[in-house]
Formats: C-alpha cells, structure tokens, sequence
C-alpha cells in the first residue's frame, strides 16, 4: 500500500518537474524571440509549437492535480484556474494567429501581439507559481 501512494508522488514529482522544465523553455524561446529583429517563419512556428505544448500540458496534465492538492479554498482555486484559462485563450490566439506565419507581415503588429502575449505570461507564471507553491 504504502509502495503504491510512493510511486504515485512519484509520478506527480515528475508530472510537474516536467511542467517546470517545459515553462522554462517557452521563457527562454520567448526571450530569445524578443531580441530577434528579423523573425523568419521557422523561429516563429518553433515557439508557437513551444508555447502550445506548454500551454496544453498545463492544462490537461498539471492543473487539475495542482488544484486538487492546493490548500487554497474552493472560492480562490476557482478564480485561479479561471485566470488561467484567460491566459491560456491569449496563448492560443496568438498561435492561431502566427502559426502560419510569412515574413512579409508587419513586425510591428508581431512585436505588440508578443507584448501582450508577455503580459497574459506573467499573470500566468504568478498564478502557477501560486499553486506549486500550495502543494
């Protein structure tokens, strides 16, 4: 019995060490990106492709164990997973929007379609950070 719950914490260390480690390489491509002036379509489809499989990890393998297990009440891990899911839409929305991406379109619009993306980030990354920071 008590092999069984180890290999389940187990299991769900790793789920989540996976999680952190995917986060950090959508960050580190998102920062990166920021830099480049000249974006050519292979940078671009390589981060949407980052951020998607990110985003879609947390969603169908993190959350639900992270709020389940979270201390938090009822009332703030609705709220929480409800900010996320906002996040979650601006992530695919910009990925709708520039998985398909040519070099002849506007920089400019790219660079404020990344600005807002790096805003819904952040209230992201402090939401899970919240939730790791519970279990």
């Amino acid at each position: 019995m008590i092999r069984g719950k180890k290999d389940i914490l187990n299991k769900a260390n790793a789920t989540v060490l996976n999680f952190i480690n995917q986060r950090n390489e959508m960050l580190k491509l998102y920062y990166d990106f920021g830099k480049i002036k000249d974006k050519k379509k292979a940078d671009v489809k390589r981060f949407c492709d980052t951020l998607i499989d990110y985003v879609s990890f947390g969603h169908f393998c993190v959350y639900e164990t992270l709020i389940k297990k979270s201390a938090l009440d009822a009332g703030i891990k609705n709220n929480t997973y409800a900010q996320i899911s906002q996040t979650t839409e601006i992530a695919l929305t910009f990925n709708d929007k520039y998985e398909t991406y040519h070099d002849e379109n506007s920089i400019e619009v790219l660079q404020n379609d990344l600005s807002i993306l790096g805003e819904a980030l952040c209230i992201r990354l402090e939401l899970e950070d919240c939730l790791l920071g519970t279990i």
